[in-house]
């Protein structure tokens, strides 16, 4: 689910300078990301339209752009829209509004997977569950699934969809034999060259003998 790995870190390196200008210079309240998605959140719609304009002007400066909504139909790149009317969605996850109560004008937020992050994942389990052979690395994806399933409120999905194709405990019990049997392993240490160890002699007994007080 984290993808390439120096990608994480040229999106890091390449971006930085936005994410200055949106807090320093445009005065954002709330920004966040996660690689190239974005998310602004302010009171004022003036503003995330002029931190868009903003946005697109530095982008283009460094050969880059946001994609128009007209290039691709099927998603939606960028849009301002009131996260309490229509919920929000960002990496992965669903946040959706809940009222307090009728009187109240605090809202509570409960988080769920998307329905392509659950379908993945779903797709994902069945693979490992069909292997003769559990590898720790399965293991651990199992373990990290079910994680991510119960930080927000995915019980239904869990108990439906991951708890028939593989089980909680049996993936901990896997994860906890195969760490201990590479831990136990004993590792391989190579010897020091002959050279090598004259060099080391010879600096070592440059050193001066420290002064007895």
């Amino acid at each position: 689910m984290i993808g390439f790995y120096p990608s994480q870190w040229l999106g890091n390196f390449h971006l930085q300078p936005i994410d200055h200008l949106i807090k320093e210079r445009l005065h954002i309240p709330h920004y966040y990301r996660y690689m190239d998605d974005m998310l602004l959140l302010s009171s004022s719609k003036r503003d995330l339209l002029k931190a868009k304009t903003v946005i697109d002007s530095e982008l283009s400066k460094m050969g880059l752009k946001i994609r128009c909504n007209i290039e691709e139909k099927s998603k939606k790149n960028w849009e301002v829209f009131k996260p309490r009317e229509t919920g929000l969605a960002f990496v992965g996850a669903k946040f959706t509004p809940y009222r307090i109560s009728e009187t109240s004008c605090r809202y509570e937020w409960r988080m769920t997977m998307t329905r392509g992050t659950m379908l993945r994942m779903t797709r994902k389990f069945r693979r490992i569950s069909e292997k003769k052979r559990v590898t720790l690395h399965d293991a651990a994806s199992i373990v990290s699934g079910y994680g991510i399933a119960r930080h927000g409120s995915n019980w239904r999905f869990e108990k439906k969809w991951l708890r028939p194709v593989f089980d909680f405990e049996k993936a901990k019990e896997i994860v906890s034999i195969e760490s201990k049997k590479q831990n136990a392993a004993p590792r391989c240490v190579r010897p020091i060259p002959p050279r090598c160890r004259d060099v080391r002699y010879r600096i070592v007994s440059r050193r001066r003998p420290r002064k007895e007080a």
